[in-house]
């Protein structure tokens, strides 16, 4: 059995294949101003596997409460739906917007931060940026504030 290849066919499947890879192409140019794709992708991988901040549970966190700053990396309009008692927040997104919060920081204060959850990355974002600022005790209360509530623990509006 013999397949015949049509030119159209050559065609089609030409520049169905052309366009994404030539989109891929400028796309990684312009956001990250190279076409280094393997390194980049192995640093991203090492950094999401490893995470240079200690990574807590709420009950260890709760723990040191009273001689930590518990932030809410989460974004202003979750954090007023409901957020943990005495956290302040400092959206991930929205950083640059908080820098007088950030400055108000004592520097070797002990700060707990957490976001939504084990599948919520806004917490290990925001430690990224306060290390950048010179913070060193930097904690990650994993499980968030969803697993805050299926503690049943108390939410302030």
């Amino acid at each position: 059995m013999r397949i015949k290849f049509n030119n159209n066919y050559i065609k089609d499947l030409a520049s169905i294949l052309f366009f994404p890879i030539v989109f891929s192409l400028v796309y990684n140019f312009i956001v990250y101003k190279d076409f280094n794709f393997l390194a980049r992708a192995k640093e991203k991988s090492v950094h999401t596997t490893q995470s240079e901040f200690k990574e807590v549970t709420i009950e260890e966190a709760q723990n040191y409460f009273s001689q930590a700053i518990l932030i809410d990396a989460r974004s202003e309009e979750n954090y007023l739906q409901g957020h943990i008692p005495n956290s302040i927040n400092i959206p991930t997104k929205n950083f640059d917007n908080y820098l007088d919060k950030v400055f108000e920081l004592p520097q070797d204060s002990l700060l707990i931060i957490y976001c939504e959850g084990i599948h919520c990355n806004l917490s290990h974002l925001l430690a990224e940026k306060l290390k950048t600022f010179g913070f060193k005790n930097i904690w990650i209360m994993y499980e968030g504030i969803e697993g805050w509530k299926q503690k049943n623990l108390p939410i302030e509006k």
